[in-house]
């Protein structure tokens, strides 16, 4: 007989702006979650959204490191960053 066992994972989705994208990301991880994607909202309200997973229970905080960079202007249409500074937390 073969038993199957099921993990069962708890989702989060926090709603942030580039100003709040680090401060979302390190509460998810704080809580547990490990992020499992970010992505935009195709332009429409410039917000970037914030997925953490994490098995039903476990509430560990997970360990995260927040880069924070300075927009260097450019004209070819990619966004360049310099001036890097690390936070960890």
């Amino acid at each position: 007989m073969v038993v199957l066992e099921r993990t069962v994972y708890d989702t989060q989705v926090a709603v942030a702006t580039l100003e709040t994208a680090a401060t979302a990301t390190t509460n998810l991880a704080s809580q547990g979650y490990i992020i499992t994607a970010m992505g935009g909202d195709a332009g429409l309200t410039d917000n970037i959204l914030v997925v953490g997973t994490r098995v039903r229970g476990d509430s560990l905080p997970r360990p995260m490191l927040v880069l924070q960079k300075m927009p260097n202007t450019s004209n070819s249409g990619y966004r360049s960053f310099t001036n890097a500074s690390a936070t960890r937390v």
